[in-house]
């Protein structure tokens, strides 16, 4: 699923993954569109390094502020070695006001576990 990086279209997010199996993403890049937090559902798959997720957020218009639909997004999250860092291959779609599914896009993210020392 792995497609050619578009630097434009690069920004930061931050992603939470609580035991119990849900998650919570924040993302940083508003454009036209404003996003909600994404919440959603993660599961640890074959060994200890292999995992996929769920997520699912709300859209605004940033001009209007009315509901602009929703965005639903799925992927694959593999830790390294050390645990500390992970990279995500995935595919999102933007479902319209109508819930009308648009087309596809694909993304890439690569993460660093934040750590709190003394």
């Amino acid at each position: 699923m792995r497609g050619d990086p578009i630097p434009t279209a690069a920004f930061e997010s931050l992603f939470a993954f609580h035991k119990d199996g849900t998650m919570l993403v924040s993302f940083n890049n508003s454009f036209v569109l404003e996003r909600t937090a994404a919440h959603g559902l993660w599961r640890r798959d074959l060994g200890w390094s292999d995992y996929s997720f769920k997520i699912v957020h709300i859209r605004r218009n940033l001009t209007t502020g009315l509901f602009a639909g929703k965005q639903e997004g799925v992927g694959t999250l593999v830790l390294s070695k050390s645990g500390d860092e992970f990279t995500t291959d995935g595919y999102s779609i933007v479902y319209s006001v109508d819930g009308i599914p648009g087309t596809p896009g694909c993304s890439n993210t690569v993460g660093t576990r934040f750590k709190l020392e003394p």
